[in-house]
C-alpha cells in the first residue's frame, strides 16, 4: 500500500458514519445462536425502537412472522456466499414492515456471520415503478405542467363540488392535481399526491396482494393508445394500507394532438357491492324460503286426505283419562316423547295431540316411517342429499330440514339401522346436520316424537339399538292402552266411527243396537282402534237401512269350518292381480321401484312389477 492509499482510506469512524446513515437497514445476524450481533439506527428507526436495542435479542422473533422464508434466504446464503428476497415481514413494536434483503455472508474466526441490508420494500417498489416510467414514456414535457394546471385552475368549482375522486397524471404518470373527494376516499393529501406516481401509491397490487403490473394499468393505457377505458372490479389502496373497491374511468387528455396524459374519474363501490350482496342474500334465503314452503305445501297436501283426531281423545274410561293428563303435562315443553303401543291403537293420534296442543302447532308435523326406509335410503329421507348424488338434478330437503320449528314424529323407530342410529343422535343433540354429499351444517329446531310397537331395552341390551339414543328419546315415555283393557270405550269409538264413515259415504248414520254393542265389547280387538275403525266402515257400507251386521266373532266362539273357495277363472285371477297392483300403486302414490315403491310393497322386483303393468294396461302415472 502506497503512502497516498493510506492517507486517502476512510478513518474507522467514518464507516461507522456511514454505517449509521445508511438509507438500508443494516443487521449482522449469529445463524447458529439465532443473536442480533449488531445493528443501525436507521433499522431502529425502520422499527420505531429508538430506545430498545436489538443487540442480544434473537433474530427469529423478529422475523417470527416469515420463518420459513427467513430460513431458506440463510440456507441459500450459507450455501453461496450471498442471497435475495423480495418482500420479508419484520416485527415492528406498532406495525409490521416489508422490506426488500439483500443477505451475504462474513466469516469471523470459526463464527459465521450474516449481514443483512433491509430495504423498505414499498419505497423500492416505488422507485422501480418510477424507472419503468421513464422508460415507457419519454416524451416532451414542455407544456405539461401548464396545461393541467390550466385544466386544475379552469375546473376548480367542480373538482371541489363533484363527489366522484378525480386526479389528473401527465405522459410521466406523475400526478398533477387532486380533488377533496378523492383525498377523503384516498387518506393522502393533494400535496402529498401531487408529484409523485399515482400508481405505485394506490394501484399498485390487486385485491389479493398480487402486485399490478405498470404495464398493465388501464389508467395508463389511455394515454398509450388515446382509448377512454372503463373499469370496474379492481380496487385502490389508502394511505393505511387498506384497499376499497372501485370503478373507474381514464379519459385521455390531447394537447395539439399529442397524447400528454390522461383524468381518472373514480368512486368507491362498497356500499353498492355490499347492497348487491345483501339483495342476492335476500334472495337466495327467499328462494330457499319458496323451495321450502313448497315441499311442505306437497307434504301436507298428501296429509289432507287422512283423518287425524287432534285434540280429541275419544273414550273417558280411567286409561284414557291418564293419557290426556299426560298430554297435557308433556305438550308445552320441548322434551322428547317415547309412544309405546300395540299397532293400530292409536300412536300417532297421539303424536297429533302433543303437537297440537304445543306452541310448534303453527308448524309442521312431519312424519316418518323407519321401517320404509331401509339403511341410507332412510338417511336421505331424514337428512335430504346435494345436488348430484345419486344423479339427481336438484338438492333435496329432507324430512328433518322440513320440521325445522315443528314436530318429527318418527314411526316405528327400532326398525333404525345403528349407522343412522348415530348421525340422528348428532343430529338431535347438535341442533344440526348435513345433507348427503354435502358438508355444509343447517341448523333445524326439531322437537322429536317417536313411537315403537315392541319393547326397546332388549334392543338396547343386544347392542341393535343404541342405548345413547334410547335415553335421548325416552325422556318422557307414554304408553298407549290397547282398546280391550277399556272396553267401555268402545261404545262412543263405534259410535264416532259410523258417523264418520256415514258422512264420507253420503249414507244415513245406521244405529248402534244393545245387540251390535254386546258383540263388539266380547271381540277380543287385537288390531285396537284401527280394526274396529275398519269394521265399522265395512258394516256401513253394506248396511241395509239403518241395521248394522259385524263380521267379528267373540274371543273363544266356535266357528263352523269355513266352505271351500269357489274355483278361479282365469278372469278373476287376471281382476284379483290388477286389483292387488292398482291397490298397491295407490298406496305408494304412484311409486313402482325404490325404497316405499308398489315393488318393494308386493315383495317382487321392480322389473317383474314392470312387466306386469304392461301386460295388464295399467299406467302408474295415473296414481301420483
Amino acid at each position: 500500500m502506497d503512502a497516498y492509499e493510506h492517507r486517502h482510506l476512510p478513518s474507522l469512524d467514518v464507516l461507522e458514519d456511514l454505517f449509521e446513515r445508511s438509507e438500508a437497514g443494516v443487521l449482522a445476524i449469529d445463524p447458529v445462536d439465532d443473536r442480533i450481533l449488531s445493528s443501525n439506527a436507521t433499522l431502529a428507526a425502520m422499527l420505531g425502537r429508538q430506545t430498545r436495542p436489538l443487540r442480544g435479542t434473537r433474530a427469529t422473533e423478529l422475523f417470527r412472522t416469515c420463518l420459513p422464508e427467513l430460513l431458506n434466504l440463510t440456507e441459500a446464503c450459507l450455501s453461496n456466499g450471498a442471497a435475495w428476497h423480495p418482500s420479508l415481514t419484520l416485527k415492528g413494536d406498532e406495525e409490521e414492515l416489508e422490506v426488500e434483503v439483500f443477505a451475504s455472508l462474513s466469516e469471523r474466526g470459526e463464527r459465521n456471520v450474516l449481514g443483512l441490508m433491509l430495504f423498505d420494500a414499498r419505497r423500492q417498489r416505488r422507485r422501480h415503478a418510477k424507472r419503468d416510467f421513464d422508460r415507457l414514456y419519454r416524451v416532451n414535457e414542455t407544456r405539461f405542467d401548464s396545461i393541467f394546471r390550466e385544466i386544475g385552475r379552469g375546473n376548480r368549482l367542480i373538482l371541489d363540488a363533484a363527489g366522484d375522486g378525480i386526479y389528473g397524471v401527465n405522459a410521466r404518470g406523475e400526478t398533477t392535481f387532486v380533488n377533496p373527494a378523492a383525498e377523503d376516499m384516498l387518506g393522502w393529501k393533494a400535496e402529498e399526491l401531487t408529484g409523485t406516481l399515482m400508481h405505485a401509491l394506490i394501484h399498485h397490487s390487486h385485491e389479493d396482494g398480487e402486485a399490478y403490473d405498470v404495464h398493465a394499468c388501464p389508467i395508463y393505457a389511455a394515454f398509450r393508445d388515446g382509448i377512454v377505458h372503463r373499469v370496474e372490479n379492481e380496487v385502490f389502496w389508502r394511505k393505511d394500507g387498506t384497499s376499497f373497491p372501485v370503478e373507474y374511468t381514464s379519459t385521455p387528455i390531447y394537447d395539439d394532438g399529442r397524447l400528454v396524459g390522461a383524468v381518472v374519474v373514480f368512486r368507491d363501490v362498497s356500499e353498492r357491492l355490499a347492497q348487491e350482496r345483501r339483495i342476492a342474500a335476500a334472495l337466495a334465503e327467499v328462494e330457499r324460503l319458496r323451495h321450502r314452503l313448497e315441499l311442505e305445501n306437497a307434504y301436507l297436501t298428501n296429509e289432507i286426505g287422512e283423518w287425524h283426531n287432534n285434540h280429541e281423545l275419544v273414550g273417558s274410561s280411567p286409561p284414557i283419562m291418564r293419557l290426556a293428563q299426560q298430554i297435557d303435562a308433556v305438550a308445552p315443553t320441548s322434551a322428547a316423547v317415547l309412544i309405546s303401543g300395540e299397532p293400530g291403537s292409536g300412536r300417532e293420534l297421539v303424536a297429533r295431540a302433543i303437537h297440537n296442543a304445543s306452541g310448534r302447532r303453527q308448524r309442521p308435523f312431519v312424519r316418518v316411517n323407519c321401517a320404509a326406509f331401509p339403511g341410507e335410503a332412510l338417511e336421505a329421507e331424514l337428512f335430504g342429499h346435494a345436488a348430484g348424488v345419486h344423479g339427481a338434478a336438484h338438492a333435496r330437503v329432507g324430512r328433518f330440514e322440513l320440521a325445522d320449528e315443528g314436530t318429527l314424529f318418527l314411526q316405528d323407530v327400532g326398525a333404525i339401522a345403528v349407522a343412522q342410529q348415530l348421525k340422528l343422535l348428532r343430529a338431535l343433540e347438535e341442533g344440526r346436520f348435513e345433507r348427503i354429499g354435502d358438508d355444509r351444517p343447517i341448523a333445524a329446531s326439531v322437537r322429536v316424537i317417536a313411537s315403537t310397537d315392541r319393547e326397546l331395552m332388549p334392543l338396547v341390551e343386544s347392542g341393535a339399538f343404541r342405548d345413547d339414543l334410547y335415553w335421548r328419546l325416552n325422556v318422557f315415555p307414554v304408553d298407549v292402552p290397547p282398546l280391550r283393557v277399556r272396553p267401555q270405550d268402545i261404545r262412543p269409538l263405534a259410535q264416532h266411527f259410523i258417523e264418520k264413515a256415514a258422512g264420507r259415504l253420503g249414507k244415513p248414520a245406521p244405529s248402534l243396537s244393545v245387540a251390535n254393542l254386546q258383540e263388539l265389547e266380547a271381540y277380543g280387538w287385537p288390531g285396537n282402534v284401527r280394526e274396529l275403525e275398519n269394521v265399522i266402515e265395512r258394516a256401513v257400507i253394506v248396511a241395509e237401512g239403518r241395521r248394522l251386521v259385524f263380521d267379528v266373532k267373540a274371543e273363544g266362539a266356535v266357528e263352523a269350518p269355513p266352505p271351500p273357495p269357489p274355483a278361479r277363472t282365469e278372469d278373476d285371477i287376471r281382476r284379483i292381480e290388477r286389483d292387488t297392483i292398482t291397490a298397491a300403486l295407490a298406496r305408494c302414490g304412484g311409486r313402482v321401484s325404490g325404497p316405499g315403491g308398489a315393488a318393494a310393497m308386493l315383495g317382487i322386483k321392480p322389473t317383474t312389477l314392470y312387466s306386469r303393468l304392461k301386460r295388464l294396461g295399467i299406467d302408474a302415472r295415473a296414481f301420483k
